[in-house]
């Protein structure tokens, strides 16, 4: 059997000859590739951390069980919403009790806010950042300009390049003066990989241009360029759980990759291409799959008891964390949790971080 195989190298020396004497390819089981990723994920997203329980005299406490909770984690995992949100509780409660992160569907898109020239409607918007921010969720901001022909606002395909180029300006002022500092990024251009309408009105620096205009009126925020069919999606229906399951650990334990939004808004017709959950809001196979992520890396809870010199040693995927006290009583099913806490973050570093807390 053949296999063709393409070989990317990086340096940060773009000059230096790199010369390969041989390649080995070598098969490897779906248990080794797992193994993989459990490495690569150790090494990018988790840091150890060392948690010491003392009394108030500082002396080592022994055999106390510690419940370490991660209540916000510094790796983006989240899901897109739309405007059913805002009148659906059961919508609401499945969504907020997942994720920390999200982007509007349509919501914040040109076609949305400015229906017809110079009469903007950012309602739904407004809405929907409201509902974020008093759930404490991050919002990234989809999206700017949309560089397909088919997506632009009704009035705009048949602008002459002057008033487009003036068009498209004050829609870049508008949306991002309305939301900067309340998104933590802006998907300024879209999908200009698969579609050119801007550069073929306004010359091929648009997009750039566009981008520089962003970074001015936003200096914090970060900005993307969003697009599709970058991962190849050929499974049948009945094996999307299974398929969703490998792309999301793999992504996850990848160093190039920053965050995930699953873009499965909800409607009552359905969702854009992969439904999370039905319309009473059960969870389908692939909302599993999440639920499971979210258990293992995004919503974490450790139970442990230290050792004799008071001492609870593990890796903990970055983000921020309580650890409370527990004292335990006749069943095991019976935990009376103590009130005194103690939060710490966990940042990526190679030492060890010493978390020393009063029981």
């Amino acid at each position: 059997m053949q296999y063709h195989m393409i070989i990317v190298l990086q340096s940060e020396n773009p000059s230096v000859d790199i010369w390969v004497d041989s390649v080995s390819l070598q098969p490897f089981t779906p248990e080794e590739w797992k193994s993989h990723q459990y490495q690569s994920i150790e090494k990018i997203r988790r840091s150890r951390v060392k948690i010491q329980a003392v009394n108030g005299e500082g002396k080592p406490q022994a055999n106390k069980t510690l419940i370490i909770a991660q209540k916000f984690a510094r790796f983006p995992f989240g899901c897109a919403i739309n405007k059913n949100i805002l009148y659906n509780q059961a919508y609401k409660n499945w969504f907020i009790s997942r994720f920390k992160y999200t982007t509007f569907e349509n919501e914040m898109k040109w076609y949305t806010n400015e229906p017809s020239q110079n009469r903007e409607d950012y309602t739904a918007a407004d809405a929907l950042l409201q509902f974020a921010k008093s759930n404490g969720v991050s919002v990234r901001g989809h999206n700017v300009l949309w560089d397909a022909t088919k997506f632009q606002p009704n009035w705009v395909s048949n602008l002459g390049p002057s008033q487009l180029a003036a068009a498209a300006t004050a829609r870049i002022k508008s949306v991002i003066r309305r939301y900067s500092g309340q998104v933590i990024a802006w998907d300024v251009v879209n999908e200009n990989l698969h579609n050119n309408f801007f550069e073929s009105k306004l010359g091929v620096t648009a997009s750039s241009k566009f981008y520089m205009m962003a970074r001015a009126l936003d200096r914090t925020a970060a900005l993307f360029l969003n697009d599709y069919n970058t991962i190849e999606w050929t499974k049948p229906l009945h094996l999307i759980a299974e398929y969703l399951d490998q792309v999301l650990r793999e992504a996850h334990a990848h160093p190039a990759v920053n965050g995930i939004v699953l873009w499965s808004a909800w409607s009552p017709q359905g969702c854009y291409r992969m439904c999370l959950t039905d319309n009473n809001f059960k969870n389908l196979p692939t909302g599993d799959v999440v639920d499971k992520i979210i258990r293992e890396h995004f919503n974490a809870v450790v139970t442990a008891t230290t050792d004799l010199d008071g001492f609870y040693e593990t890796s903990l995927i970055h983000g921020d964390y309580e650890v409370s006290f527990a004292d335990k009583y006749e069943s095991e099913k019976q935990v009376k949790f103590q009130r005194m806490s103690h939060q710490f973050k966990v940042e990526a570093s190679e030492d060890t971080l010493h978390v020393k807390i009063l029981a």
